[in-house]
């Protein structure tokens, strides 16, 4: 009994380690292709993991229905941590919506058992999405708050299952119980142990919101805080700016890439200088190349296009003395601001850019 115990834990250990690192590499690679093509919904990023998730969950289900009451107590505890740490991994409505899905797929079809056990996991589920805006838990601790929420969703599955399931044996509701604490417990130790690597990746990932080029928060800034701006902004009171310096491509071509680095960072610098007097140089990026970005939150077109007109004109006044003469620039700049059938920022950010690629050499092209 206690060989075959062992055996289960090995495997519900071996299967949690292969998904979570599955799940963190589909995110990571996600993550990348999502900054290559400038898409900032947060549901797109965590959208392939999710969709793991879920046909992971539903396999484990469809095994399941093959008449063996021990791998149906494995199966159930394989699916149920799954669903627990999807729950913690992702953050968007969407993501949570289909997790509920996958939840009701999963448990839900196990007739009146499956319904009152999935009524649980939602309730606790609860527990660990909102407990933490309700009660003062600092962000350092959140992961063990988190595994503790965790263990007792565990203990209280398990629990309900004996009572609900008359064929279950005690040794079967412990090994399935011990089973899923250890996967807990070894995942908090792992937490613990890498708890100060975890913090120097933090300030990395803080160094490298900043382009090394110009010093402007780059696009991953960008996509963040224009995202939360968008979200908390109501229609038209979110104004954005998409600038491309004219003829960039030629200048690289003719005076060189040490030129063009110059120039990026001549025009950086004039900008930064030009919005300062407003208080928007905390929101400006290098979103591409040549491409700069301005967020304008709670601010009308109308000033917003006041301030993108100062700004071109500052970089039509730049002069550039190099060996091979000297090099004046101009840029062309989109503005939009937010649409009320714009339902995520991307849509808005994409209007500004193809706005900012319609408009002439140094002119502004608006709503």
């Amino acid at each position: 009994m206690l060989i075959w115990s062992a055996f289960y834990l090995f495997i519900t250990l071996f299967f949690m380690l292969v998904f979570l690192a599955l799940s963190q590499q589909v995110i990571h690679v996600t993550r990348q292709n999502l900054v290559d093509h400038h898409q900032l919904r947060l549901a797109w990023l965590e959208l392939p993991a999710v969709i793991i998730s879920l046909v992971v969950m539903l396999v484990l289900r469809g095994i399941s229905l093959y008449p063996n009451n021990l791998n149906l107590w494995l199966l159930m505890n394989l699916q149920l941590l799954v669903m627990m740490y999807s729950v913690t991994l992702f953050k968007s409505n969407l993501s949570y919506g289909l997790l509920a899905i996958g939840a009701f797929l999963s448990f839900g079809t196990l007739n009146l058992m499956g319904v009152v056990l999935m009524a649980l996991i939602f309730l606790v589920c609860l527990g660990v999405l909102f407990l933490p805006d309700m009660i003062p838990v600092p962000d350092n601790h959140l992961r063990e708050f988190q595994i503790i929420m965790i263990i007792l969703i565990g203990v209280s599955f398990w629990l309900s299952v004996k009572r609900l399931s008359p064929t279950i044996s005690w040794w079967q509701t412990l090994t399935m119980m011990v089973s899923f604490i250890v996967v807990a417990i070894a995942d908090l130790v792992y937490y613990l142990a890498t708890r100060q690597e975890h913090s120097n990746s933090l300030m990395i990932a803080q160094h490298t919101r900043y382009d090394s080029l110009t010093s402007l928060k780059n696009w991953s800034a960008f996509r963040e805080e224009f995202d939360d701006a968008f979200a908390a902004a109501s229609t038209s009171s979110l104004v954005v700016a998409t600038l491309d310096i004219d003829a960039f491509k030629d200048i690289n071509d003719h005076y060189g890439h040490l030129v063009g680095n110059r120039a990026l960072i001549a025009v950086a610098n004039t900008l930064s200088t030009t919005l300062k007097p407003y208080h928007f140089d905390q929101h400006l990026y290098r979103t591409g190349g040549e491409e700069f970005s301005i967020i304008f939150p709670r601010t009308s077109i109308n000033i917003a296009e006041h301030i993108c007109e100062d700004c071109q004109e500052s970089i039509r006044n730049l002069e550039l003395h190099e060996e091979a003469g000297t090099l004046r620039l101009t840029a062309a700049i989109g503005l939009t601001c937010k649409w009320g059938q714009d339902h995520d920022a991307t849509i808005t950010f994409q209007r500004a850019g193809h706005y900012a690629s319609r408009a002439n050499p140094g002119e502004l092209t608006e709503d």
